[in-house]
């Protein structure tokens, strides 16, 4: 994640292979880090850029800033539109069957959206040592992905034997929106900082599916699926820094993450003679999904003539209260657990070192892995997760 850092005069990125107990023990992979440099410029700037593209191609975005004295306030506004059609071809032999020796299948499909994006921000430096940070952002977009699907099956003399033609459209609308305050306290002493945020986000997805299926009597057969998600992340922290001289320092921090997702789907089949949408009743489901997860961390960092170190624990507490069918079904979690890390560098020469690392992370099971529910995708796709998953 980008962050803005006060105590550096030029912009670096970090890649950190094995983050230490300060980072969440969640996930698997590195990290990168990108620091930006502390803007010195007082006044107005401000930019506009404009792009296009064949089929349908748009992009504009403008941001401006005003700093003076003690304030600073920037915003920005982003608008894209995406128009992508495609065409492919497949041929494929079965010498294993007589009535399907040969099957060719023409897909024809398209995807396109718009988005729009918007944020502002504001800092306040109360004096040199103290500063209060606001941002906020939001983003809309829409899209739709459609796909017509033509498949022919030849038998053995090359004549059809069967064929399949199918149009599904897969739409999404969704709008987001994000506020973070943030409070910087340093001190007189060099290297010693305490830093406090919260944030809170917001997001809104409707998915609507439209399955449209030819049949080679000439009928058609129209079904549907319906999902829709609410998602509220809330999340506090609050971090310190003492040093120990110019070579060791002590870390130390709480963090609180809180989510919550609610969500319901229903599959619906269109009835020919009343023309109207008929629910499938064992294809309906709902979730309400709070999770809290409540962590502390400590780690000691330094160097002793040329060896390096760095030192950690961190402790989380998981919580998990997963309902389905209104409550009917309840999948809940809980439990404590800790994790250490240890990074030990010993420099050779001024180009060459060896590196020892140990940690312990974490691999929790998400919402698509743990929801028993049978999601139907299309007419021939379906997925569901494993509700007994453990970490």
């Amino acid at each position: 994640l980008p962050t803005h850092n006060p105590k550096i005069n030029k912009a670096k990125v970090e890649v950190i292979n094995n983050p230490s107990a300060k980072y969440e023990a969640e996930g698997i992979s590195g990290i990168i880090n990108i620091l930006i440099k502390k803007g010195e410029n007082l006044g107005y700037n401000g930019n506009v850029r404009m792009n296009a593209g064949t089929k349908d191609k748009y992009n504009f975005s403008t941001g401006s800033s005003l700093k003076k004295g003690n304030y600073s306030v920037n915003g920005n506004y982003g608008f894209w539109n995406f128009y992508n059609p495609g065409h492919s071809t497949v041929d494929r032999t079965s010498f294993a069957s007589i009535e399907s020796r040969l099957t060719k299948q023409d897909l024809f499909w398209y995807f396109k959206g718009i988005g729009h994006f918007g944020s502002i921000g504001s800092d306040y430096n109360f004096d040199k040592l103290n500063t209060l940070s606001m941002t906020a952002n939001a983003f809309y977009y829409r899209s739709d992905f459609g796909k017509n699907n033509y498949v022919n099956f030849f038998d053995i003399n090359n004549n059809i034997s069967n064929s399949l033609h199918n149009y599904n459209n897969d739409a999404r609308e969704g709008l987001s929106f994000e506020g973070m305050l943030s409070y910087n306290k340093k001190y007189e002493e060099k290297g010693k900082d305490l830093t406090i945020q919260a944030n809170f986000s917001r997001r809104k997805n409707d998915h609507p599916l439209a399955f449209t299926n030819y049949n080679p009597d000439n009928t058609v057969y129209f079904t549907k699926a319906e999902d829709h998600m609410t998602f509220n992340f809330i999340n506090s922290q609050a971090d310190y820094i003492h040093p120990f001289g110019n070579e060791s320092k002590l870390e130390a921090g709480l963090r609180n993450t809180y989510r919550n997702i609610n969500a319901d789907y229903k599959f619906q089949i269109l009835d020919e003679n009343s023309n109207q949408w008929l629910v499938y009743l064992n294809r309906i489901n709902d979730i309400n999904w709070n999770e809290d997860i409540a962590s502390s961390y400590m780690t000691l960092s330094g160097k002793y003539k040329d060896l390096s170190y760095n030192l950690g624990l961190r402790g989380e507490f998981y919580y998990r209260k997963f309902e389905l069918m209104q409550g009917s079904e309840n999948f809940n979690q809980n439990y404590f657990d800790l994790f250490p890390n240890i990074s030990l560098t010993q420099s050779i020469n001024k180009e060459n070192a060896v590196q020892i690392t140990y940690s312990r992370r974490i691999n929790r099971p998400g919402l698509y892995q743990l929801n028993p529910f049978v999601f139907q995708n299309d007419e021939y796709l379906r997925r569901a997760g494993n509700p007994y998953l453990t970490p």
